[in-house]
């Protein structure tokens, strides 16, 4: 009987050893948690003047949504509207089919089959986000 209860011992201290790294990780993360509330409790929201406001877009193909086939039927109206105005750009098959500068709302017509794509820029963005769309949306199939 004392073998057995050795063994036991043995086999119970080795599995605390064993758990010993995945404990001391979850005191890490457990730290690291409270760091994470400490700092979002001091959080201040940003002013509503703030350059960083929320906004939404809206995409609309003749009621369909972007990634949707259409089928051309001698040509098809692309609604643009972007909550700021911004240089807007019209891609088919990847490469720049029309473009428009200080853009509000826009419709733009197209005649040709093709993956078509809106982005949307805007110009006042400063490095590193100057050259980057603002709004991209998702691929429009013509065929």
């Amino acid at each position: 009987m004392k073998r057995w209860k050795k063994l036991t011992l043995v086999l119970f201290v080795l599995l605390m050893v064993s758990q010993a790294p995945f404990l001391d990780r979850r005191r890490h993360l457990g730290l690291l948690q409270n760091n994470i509330d400490g700092l979002l409790a001091e959080r201040v929201p940003p002013a509503l003047e703030d350059a960083y406001m929320d906004y939404r877009g809206v995409i609309h193909v003749h009621s369909r949504l972007g990634g949707q086939k259409i089928a051309l039927r001698g040509g098809v109206r692309f609604v643009v509207q972007s909550p700021q105005r911004g240089r807007i750009v019209l891609l088919r098959n990847g490469q720049v089919e029309q473009t428009r500068v200080n853009a509000g709302p826009q419709e733009f017509m197209v005649r040709r089959n093709g993956v078509y794509r809106i982005e949307i820029y805007l110009d006042r963005l400063e490095e590193p986000l100057d050259g980057y769309p603002w709004i991209i949306s998702n691929p429009i199939y013509v065929r």
